[in-house]
């Protein structure tokens, strides 16, 4: 008889974390009767790090993408650049990309850079209709997921939980 044994690498403490979070995103949005909390679920799942500094410090820089990649995605729709023909639309979301980038380097926070961009491209293509809810949901979903992220991180610690055979073969 031949016998295989399969061995499994350990769950880390950053993925159990991870899926407390998902856990809770949804538990919450289902609560709250949200559609889908897609952003708070993007959110929690990045901000959860190696650290609570880490996640905190990533948190803020999310924030921040979230506002300068928002603020340029509604006011390009406010002055109705989505309603453009692409020949001039086009160039004038690059220039938005541009203000974006740049925000981000005289803040000195580069972090926030990709999802600053990523926002603005959310915000121009994703409209509904409902441009100024929209944001807000994103806005809130977001600060939403991070401080469940942060929060899991810092007060949920599986390593404290021991016994008292466990001290001793320490």
């Amino acid at each position: 008889m031949i016998i295989i044994k399969i061995t499994f690498p350990p769950v880390g403490m950053r993925a159990l974390k991870t899926i407390i979070a998902i856990f809770i995103v949804l538990t919450l949005g289902e609560l709250l009767n949200t559609d889908a909390p897609v952003y708070a679920l993007f959110a929690a799942v990045l901000t959860m790090r190696d650290t609570v500094a880490n996640s905190v410090s990533f948190g803020i820089a999310r924030i921040i993408s979230i506002l300068i990649g928002g603020s340029l995605g509604l006011a390009y729709l406010a002055l109705g650049v989505n309603t453009l023909s692409p020949f001039l639309s086009i160039p004038i979301l690059c220039v938005g990309a541009f203000a974006a980038l740049y925000s981000t380097l005289l803040i000195k926070n580069t972090t926030s850079t990709a999802y600053a961009l990523l926002m603005l491209f959310i915000v121009y293509f994703g409209s509904t209709g409902h441009e100024y809810e929209d944001i807000l949901r994103r806005i809130v979903e977001t600060v939403g997921g991070i401080v469940i992220a942060v929060l899991i991180n810092k007060f949920i610690n599986f390593k404290a939980v021991t016994t008292p055979s466990d001290r001793e073969q320490q």
